[in-house]
């Protein structure tokens, strides 16, 4: 048997107060048997021998040895021993300490938008970004429809920092926004949150312009009798009068 299988590093995952699971490369030499696991609780100090696990057929990947006795991270340890077909026993491997996994990203969700700025077409949205569960923050994907929320047909919102512009509304309409947190994955796709709620509200009225009044109506009637009455009381002349009367005539809107 080829002892350099003592350098072959083993990986142990384990979560608080559960059980491990130990794996190492398959050894590929023909007389191989089985392999040996011990345990540590004392940091190394002693080991019990916890499993025999025969070697596989075909030897191809890695072997693994999951252990059901409770694990808390600490001085808790694990080494395993290569045995061949004649009972030599190898030297032991590294020992890997028991370590909580690495952390899941759970996507926090999105709390109920605010609206406010609301006009006959614009609005701003501002709401709490999701947590990634990791400590930092996730991506955030925010929406708007007109009336109902039909989120696949639904706009996307323009955000930075959790506030978001909303444009192209039409005036006194009903408008809905919905939002989700998410994560791109380093494999591709994304690991999304839940849905946040639908938050609705009503773009302002478009203003109607004020008609210009109304033009009073000027009859020739009216201006003869008003011209014949201006020359009379005020004595004027003969040109003084034909001059009034045209200025006046000018003012007729009557068709």
């Amino acid at each position: 048997m080829n002892y350099l299988f003592l350098t072959l590093l083993l990986s142990l995952l384990s979560v608080s107060s559960h059980a491990a699971t130990v794996t190492w490369k398959c050894n590929t030499e023909t007389d191989m048997k089985e392999y040996r696991a011990e345990y540590t609780n004392d940091a190394g100090a002693t080991y019990k021998e916890v499993a025999v696990i025969p070697q596989p057929k075909p030897c191809l990947t890695s072997v693994t040895y999951k252990d059901a006795r409770p694990i808390t991270p600490g001085k808790e340890m694990f080494r395993v021993f290569a045995v061949d077909t004649t009972d030599k026993k190898s030297l032991a491997s590294l020992s890997a300490p028991a370590a909580p996994p690495p952390p899941v990203a759970v996507i926090g969700n999105i709390p109920l938008l605010t609206i406010t700025n609301i006009t006959t077409s614009t609005a701003t949205a501002t709401y709490k970004e999701p947590s990634d569960g990791l400590g930092g923050l996730a991506q955030s994907n925010i929406r708007y429809s007109v009336g109902d929320m039909f989120w696949g047909s639904a706009a996307n919102a323009i955000c930075s920092a959790g506030v978001c512009q909303l444009s192209g509304l039409p005036a006194d309409s009903t408008i809905s926004v919905m939002g989700i947190g998410y994560l791109s994955q380093p494999t591709g796709g994304s690991k999304f949150g839940a849905f946040s709620p639908i938050a609705t509200f009503r773009t302002a009225k478009a203003e109607v312009p004020l008609s210009p009044p109304p033009v009073p109506t000027v009859t020739l009637k009216q201006v003869l009798r008003d011209s014949f009455w201006s020359c009379k009381t005020k004595r004027l002349t003969l040109p003084s009068c034909l001059t009034l009367l045209d200025t006046a005539i000018g003012k007729v809107t009557e068709p």
